[in-house]
């Protein structure tokens, strides 16, 4: 007789079985929880619609991250809407679907572990009370977890601004500046704390020190300042940053000094993150702006731009003397040789060019009957060329060229010692007008230019012992690079010129019963123990499926 099999195993068997469970299906760690992060609080610009495209949205950014992933995992990102009425209006992105005031965001895949959305606001329609707030509330999900965060959403917001400062002029190396420095609040919400942050190393210095201010300085000669005020400036109200004498350094020739100011603190993770700051002396005064200050909780009004700020330009009466320099170096075959083309900078001054391009570049024009076998890198062959005669090649330097500045580069050329062609070295300043500028820093413009023959014969020299002063900023030294066989030689750096989830663990079965000991009958009880818990599995997936 055929004895059919039992679906289940009985009580005793099945306790026995659990008891073995620990040890014949390992138990699984838990799965990694997904973490959310948002940004704690944002402002929404009452005049932005959503016709601006863009322009006037307040962004907040999500990510979504759930380590440890490995394989390709959907995350799905859901807001709920409802709390932002008559706060701020979301504009729906692309592969995202609203329902029911509820926004699903579920076209993401985690790529290494992340996954990022990003949500525009906008003014709610028909307008809404300027200092409105709500919670804008977001759930994520990302492998067995889920994970939320919470926004804080206000309507309105502080719009600081500087009255634009004119350059400063007649100053000269040594002297001290103290341009008037103008703050008015164009928002619709008062701005109950005040963050300046001055960056320098640009050939003005912050000079005061004072109490309420942190001074940073980096390995590369900048400097930033941050002061905290905390004073209110209501809507519409303008005040006056105290007097602060700038000191105009010896190689200021056009100086800069940038200035912005924020109703929250500065991100030090970023670039701020390279200064090493220090506050400033317990005794000393506090930079004010012209109005009593008083204790203010955090959380204030946010600033609908942040980072809102001001450049300070000073023209000094200074001068940097450029010279260019070319050497030819023939080999044995006197068919074949070296040219060594640069310039150099004996100061005083530092030239800065802050808009792009060049104080000047190495320009070096030689006859068509010369051929160019190699050239560094950073030389531009010019097409078309000048003339019919000649080729042209202009040598990168950098934006900044300080006092003791040497650059040479190096090209390899044939050139027929009976041609009698020569070699042509300039120093070119071409501004973003496509003209020439005469570089006016430069007293005498009779060593901007360096002839050197081509023959059989040395000619030319190039500078010794030019070095220029100890630095380390990369982001100014000439960018010039080459083959090896035609590499040019940089002496000069420059200083540098410059923001829960629920964990839904899996787990195998625990012992709920001392381990019981035995060989064969472990193995037996444990293929019990699979064989019902698959078919528990089994029995629940089927239930489910029907009541979907």
């Amino acid at each position: 007789m055929c004895i059919p099999r039992s679906r289940t195993l009985g009580p005793a068997a099945a306790l026995a079985a659990l008891a073995l469970g620990g040890a014949a299906v390992p138990a699984r760690a838990a799965d990694p929880a997904p973490t959310l992060t948002a940004p704690a609080a944002v402002a929404v610009d009452p005049a932005a619609t959503s016709v601006d495209h863009g322009s006037g949205f307040t962004t907040v950014d999500l990510k979504l991250t759930l380590p440890g992933t490995t394989h390709p995992t959907r995350a799905v990102f859901r807001v709920d809407l409802t709390p932002l009425a008559g706060v701020a209006s979301v504009r729906t992105p692309d592969g995202c679907t609203l329902a029911m005031q509820v926004l699903t965001c579920g076209q993401h895949w985690l790529v290494d572990g992340t996954s990022t959305q990003q949500l525009a606001l906008y003014a709610p329609a028909g307008g809404g009370t300027a200092g409105a707030t709500a919670v804008l509330h977001v759930t994520a999900a990302a492998g067995s977890g889920t994970t939320a965060s919470d926004t804080k959403v206000t309507l309105g917001g502080s719009r600081l601004a500087f009255t634009a400062v004119p350059t400063g002029t007649g100053l000269r190396p040594g002297d001290s500046w103290t341009p008037d420095l103008t703050l008015t609040n164009k928002g619709q919400l008062p701005a109950s704390r005040l963050y300046f942050t001055f960056t320098g190393g640009m050939d003005l210095t912050f000079a005061p020190r004072f109490s309420n201010c942190e001074y940073g300085t980096d390995g590369d000669g900048g400097q930033v300042v941050i002061c905290t005020v905390g004073s209110t400036v209501a809507p519409g109200e303008s005040v006056h940053l105290d007097p602060i004498a700038l000191h105009v350094d010896t190689t200021a020739y056009t100086a800069y000094e940038d200035v912005a100011v924020d109703t929250t603190a500065p991100d030090r993770t970023g670039p701020l993150s390279r200064y090493h700051f220090t506050p400033g002396p317990a005794g000393s005064p506090r930079l004010t702006v012209g109005k009593p200050e008083t204790p203010t909780a955090p959380g204030g009004a946010l600033d609908l731009h942040r980072g809102n700020g001001t450049g300070l330009t000073a023209q000094v009466a200074n001068s940097a003397d450029f010279a260019a320099f070319g050497a030819w170096a023939p080999d044995t075959a006197k068919r074949q040789g070296k040219l060594s083309v640069g310039m150099t900078s004996s100061g005083p001054a530092a030239i800065r060019w802050r808009g792009g391009g060049e104080p000047a570049h190495v320009r070096v024009e030689l006859p068509k009957t010369a051929r160019v076998v190699a050239a560094p890198d950073a030389c531009r062959l010019a097409d078309p060329a000048p003339s019919a005669s000649l080729d042209r090649y202009d040598c990168a330097t950098g934006s900044v060229i300080p006092s003791g500045y040497f650059v040479l580069f190096d090209f390899t050329v044939e050139a027929d010692p009976a041609a009698g062609g020569s070699a042509v070295v300039t120093l070119p300043s071409i501004g973003q007008d496509g003209r020439d500028g005469g570089k006016p820093w430069d007293p005498d413009k009779a060593n901007d230019t360096a002839t050197v023959a081509l023959d059989g014969r040395t000619s030319g020299a190039t500078p010794t012992g030019a070095a220029s002063p100890p630095g380390t900023a990369a982001a100014h030294s000439p960018t010039a690079t080459a083959p090896s066989s035609a590499a040019p030689t940089t002496r000069a750096t420059t200083p540098s010129g410059t923001v829960p989830g629920s964990d839904l663990a899996s787990t195998g079965a625990t012992g709920i019963a001392p381990m019981l000991a035995g060989g064969l009958g472990a193995v037996a009880v444990g293929s019990g123990v699979i064989l019902f818990l698959t078919q528990r599995r089994r029995r629940g997936a089927h239930r489910g499926a029907r009541h979907r």
